[in-house]
């Protein structure tokens, strides 16, 4: 199913609208950096509270700290170039799969991607975790510098048409998960991506190219 040819619609994805999400990111990971810093603090003290205080609150507060890095990479100001470089792209599809409990099945990354499509690969990658495994595999693969896929790997729980009704959403909604999912289909449309959606057996593909 390829849904390439979706109209302009009403316009979110400002500049204003990324730069107030960039500099709320930005106060908020200075405190959440000095949280994590105080567990590691506490797994070495006397006082050392116990195993399973300790594993909650190192969970909570590197759930948040990853929040945060996908909400800077793929909506934020500066894009993906907050995690640029190989590694620290590889790091950052690790993160973003295991703390939605899902594994990293396979993944290649390059330098020389477009960052648009990036960006966008990032969107996707994030809110279709939630929306369509409960548990399972992902392959996040850039083979080019102009196309990017993704495969979800499980028992899916949204079709194809389903996906692309919600990316195509005329009207600004008020829930936050589905403004989100606006404003990724915005980002695709406005910056010119073709988008196809395939389903076969238990694998959904999502391959984006400019």
């Amino acid at each position: 199913m390829a849904n390439d040819d979706i109209p302009a619609k009403i316009s979110t994805h400002r500049p204003g609208f990324e730069a107030l999400t960039s500099k709320l990111m930005h106060d908020l990971i200075a405190p959440l950096g000095a949280l994590s810093h105080g567990v590691e603090l506490l797994e070495t003290s006397d006082d050392k509270p116990d195993d399973e205080i300790l594993n909650v609150l190192k969970e909570a507060v590197d759930k948040a700290l990853t929040q945060l890095m996908v909400f800077r990479a793929a909506w934020g100001k500066n894009g993906p170039r907050v995690v640029q470089g190989k590694d620290n792209l590889s790091t950052f599809l690790h993160r973003i799969v295991s703390i939605k409990k899902h594994r990293l099945a396979n993944f290649s990354v390059r330098e020389d991607v477009d960052q648009g499509l990036l960006r966008s690969g990032f969107c996707l990658l994030w809110l279709l975790q939630d929306a369509l495994l409960p548990e399972g595999e992902v392959e996040f693969l850039i083979p080019s510098e102009d196309t990017l896929t993704i495969t979800f790997i499980g028992r899916n729980t949204k079709s194809p048409e389903e996906i692309t009704t919600a990316l195509q959403e005329e009207i600004i909604p008020d829930e936050p998960s589905k403004i989100l999912w606006h404003l990724t289909g915005e980002i695709i449309r406005t910056k010119q991506q073709k988008l196809s959606i395939d389903e076969e057996d238990d694998r959904l593909l999502l391959r984006l190219s400019v």
